[in-house]
C-alpha cells in the first residue's frame, strides 16, 4: 500500500516547493494537501508546512495522528530561526544586538528546546514538543533560517527576507541597513530545505522512524551558510542600480525606529543575529547543493523590479 503524506501549507512557499520535488522523487506516495480555498485547490495537482505560529493547529494534527489505526503517524513541523533573532535583541532601544552566539542543534539542544513560548515561533514549538510527548506521537521540528531562491510551487513562489529587502529598497528609492548592518544571518536555498524535509519524510516512513531522531531530540536547524546585512544589502543594491531601478547605489544607515516604519518586523528581518548550525541534518547525510545566495541575487532582484514596475506589491 502506498504511504500517505498529509501536507498543510501546500499552497505556500515552503510547502509548495517541497511537494513539487516530493512528487517527482516519489510518484508512488499518496499526497493529500490542505488549501484555503477552491482557487488554490484548482492550481494543485494533487508534513505540516503551514504557519509556524498556529499552536492550536499543530496540536490538532498531533491529536489526529495519535488516533491513527495501526499506531501513531509522524509529524514534521516547520518553524524558523526567528527565535534566535529575538535572543539577540538588547533589552533597551537600539539596533545593535549584543548576542551573536552560534547555536548547534546537537550540543545546544537542551537550551534551544527550553526557550519557552515567549519567543517568536515559541508557542507552536512548545505545543509540538509537549503534545507529541504527551500523546506519544513522534515529532520533528525543522528550523530554517533565511530561505532564498524562487519556489517551484503552484501558488506562492516568492518569500523571505531578501525579496522583502528588495521591495523596501525600491519603494524607498534608496538602500539602507539598520545601523552598520554587521549582524549575521544564516541562509538556505528553498531546494535544499525541500531536500531536508523529504529526507525526514522518507525516514518517517521507515520502520521506527529510520535513523532520524524524533521527539525532544528531533530539532533540526537547516543552514547552508551565513551572511551579514552589510554584505547582502550592497550586493542587492548594486544589481538594482546597474539595472536602472535605483538612481544611486549609496546606502543609508538608519535607526531601528526608522526601520520599523518601513516594516514592523524590520529587526527580525534585517536587524538581528540568527546563527545556527545544522549538525543533526548533516549527521543524516544532508548536504546543501543548490546555488549560493550570491549566485541567485540577480534573479531575486529581477523579480522584485518586475513586481515593482507592474505594481504588484
Amino acid at each position: 500500500m502506498a504511504p500517505t503524506v498529509f501536507v498543510t501549507g501546500i499552497a505556500g512557499f515552503v510547502g509548495g516547493n517541497t511537494v513539487s520535488y516530493l512528487v517527482e522523487k516519489h510518484p508512488d506516495y499518496k499526497i493529500i494537501g490542505l488549501v484555503h480555498n477552491e482557487e488554490q485547490a484548482k492550481l494543485l495537482k494533487l508534513a505540516e508546512m503551514a504557519s509556524s505560529d498556529h499552536p492550536k493547529g499543530a496540536t490538532a494534527l498531533i491529536e489526529g495522528l495519535s488516533k491513527r489505526k495501526g499506531g501513531p503517524g509522524y509529524l514534521i513541523h516547520v518553524s524558523g530561526t526567528g527565535v534566535l533573532v529575538e535572543l539577540s535583541e538588547p533589552s533597551g532601544a537600539g539596533p545593535t544586538p549584543k548576542n551573536n552566539k552560534i547555536y548547534n542543534d546537537v550540543t545546544n539542544i537542551a537550551a534551544i528546546t527550553s526557550l519557552g513560548p515567549t519567543y517568536l515561533h515559541g508557542p507552536c514549538d512548545v505545543a509540538v514538543l509537549e503534545t507529541g510527548k504527551e500523546l506519544r506521537v513522534p515529532t520533528a521540528i525543522v528550523c530554517p533560517p533565511l530561505v532564498y531562491g524562487m519556489g517551484k510551487g503552484p501558488v506562492k513562489t516568492r518569500n523571505g527576507q531578501l525579496p522583502f529587502l528588495g521591495e523596501a529598497i525600491l519603494k524607498r528609492g534608496k538602500a539602507f541597513t539598520i545601523g552598520e548592518g554587521k549582524e549575521y544571518f544564516d541562509f538556505v536555498h528553498a531546494d535544499d530545505l525541500a531536500a531536508a524535509l523529504i529526507l525526514l519524510t522518507e525516514d518517517a516512513l521507515k520502520p521506527h522512524g529510520g535513523k532520524a531522531q524524533w521527539g525532544p531530540e528531533g530539532y533540526y536547524f537547516c543552514e547552508a551558510g551565513e551572511l551579514t546585512w552589510n554584505t547582502a544589502t550592497p550586493a542587492m543594491t548594486q544589481i538594482l542600480h546597474q539595472k536602472g531601478a535605483l538612481t544611486t547605489a549609496e546606502i543609508d544607515q538608519i535607526t531601528l525606529e526608522v526601520a520599523k516604519k518601513i516594516h514592523p518586523l524590520a529587526f527580525n528581518l534585517w536587524g538581528g543575529n540568527a546563527r545556527s548550525r545544522a549538525e543533526r541534518l548533516r549527521n543524516l547525510g544532508w548536504r546543501p547543493e543548490a546555488k549560493s545566495v550570491w549566485d541567485v541575487m540577480g534573479e531575486i532582484a529581477d523579480d522584485e523590479i518586475t513586481r515593482f514596475e507592474e505594481g504588484r506589491y
